[in-house]
Parts: C-alpha cells; sequence; structure tokens
C-alpha cells in the first residue's frame, strides 16, 4: 500500500539480495491517491521466484525508500 500526495512519477521495482531487479511493479505516471501493490511472487518474465528475502525500491521526485520483504509460498 501506498500514497501519492501529488500527480508524478514514480517507482517500484523488487530486487534479490544480490541486488539485481526481479521485477518492476510500477514505472511512470501515476495520479495523486492511495494505491494497493499485490506482487505475484513472479519476475518480469512471468516466472515464479524462490522462496526468500527480496528488497524493494520506491522512488518519486521527493521521495526514496528501500525496505525488505520475505517471499513465502
Amino acid at each position: 500500500r501506498y500514497q501519492i500526495p501529488r500527480d508524478g512519477d514514480v517507482g517500484i521495482k523488487i530486487y534479490n539480495l544480490a541486488g539485481m531487479h526481479v521485477r518492476t511493479l510500477v514505472d511512470g505516471s501515476v495520479k495523486a491517491g492511495v494505491y494497493v501493490i499485490v506482487w505475484d511472487g513472479r519476475n518480469d518474465e512471468g516466472k515464479l521466484v524462490p522462496n526468500g528475502l527480496y528488497f524493494y525500491r520506491m522512488e518519486s521526485s521527493s521521495y526514496q525508500k528501500t525496505r525488505k520483504l520475505i517471499k513465502l509460498r
């Protein structure tokens, strides 16, 4: 879940522990509002990735944050 206070470009990407890009969830212009994203555990090629620790990074013009997530299935 995330909130954008004003219209702008947003990027939300998932990386593995080695720092390799796994999946892009959001990449482009987004209207102000509250959004919910559910990652289905697949990479950009549509293949399921292994369970484990990953990082997601959210970036906008005024915000950058990286957080951990655990994929269990």
